[in-house]
């Protein structure tokens, strides 16, 4: 193999490991973490205070979430999803499942921090393939959606937290949202064999010079 093809072929090599791990618009990717059962209110109090209502929805077999009017007038918690026995320091792609209950602007926040929330509209995200499967009395099954945060790393306690809001710039009156899981998908580290790669790389280019 010539000198240029081995560059190309470490370079695509080091492309491909650093890109793996991105996590798409319009699938599931990573661990779901249901919001029932890893959420508090920013106060402390059980979700349901608030407009937190329970929900009958299962994703993934696993019973999960809140509902919450998107209704101006309605007072509302901030919830804290909370995924811990992380490690320190590891990346995470972490995104947000949620659905809207009637019209395709409904509206919630999301953000790393409390005060750093951004408003997600339905018609702005990616629709992730399949539906809630809904439980003994829930609502008829709906399209599910997700919002990717980024990357994050895990913090000195080992955790990652999520808050959600309802959003503030929304105008509707009586219209419900569905806040049901966090997925966290890990990002690699570096391998040994990238490593080695580059340091081939230099090796190469050192020689050519000489």
């Amino acid at each position: 193999m010539s000198c240029k093809n081995f560059l190309n072929a470490v370079a695509l090599a080091c492309v491909g490991l650093m890109t793996a791990g991105t996590a798409t618009a319009d699938t599931i990717q990573g661990t779901i973490y249901a919001a029932n059962g890893n959420s508090a209110t920013l106060g402390g109090d059980t979700p349901a205070v608030g407009g937190w209502s329970a929900s009958a929805d299962t994703l993934a077999g696993t019973p999960g979430g809140y509902n919450h009017p998107a209704n101006p007038n309605f007072p509302t918690d901030t919830l804290v999803t909370t995924i811990g026995s992380l490690t320190a320091g590891d990346k995470y792609e972490v995104a947000v499942l949620y659905s809207n209950f009637s019209f395709f602007n409904t509206n919630f926040s999301v953000g790393l921090s409390a005060g750093s929330l951004t408003d997600v509209p339905v018609s702005n995200a990616g629709v992730v393939d399949g539906a809630i499967t809904d439980g003994p009395g829930g609502i008829s099954p709906r399209s599910l959606y997700d919002f990717n945060l980024g990357e994050v790393t895990v913090d000195s306690n080992g955790e990652i937290s999520v808050f959600v809001a309802e959003g503030v710039e929304n105008g509707q009156f009586s219209q419900w949202f569905g806040y049901h899981a966090v997925t966290l998908l890990a990002v690699p580290e570096p391998s040994s064999l990238s490593l080695l790669g580059l340091a081939a790389m230099g090796s190469i280019l050192s020689r050519r010079r000489r």
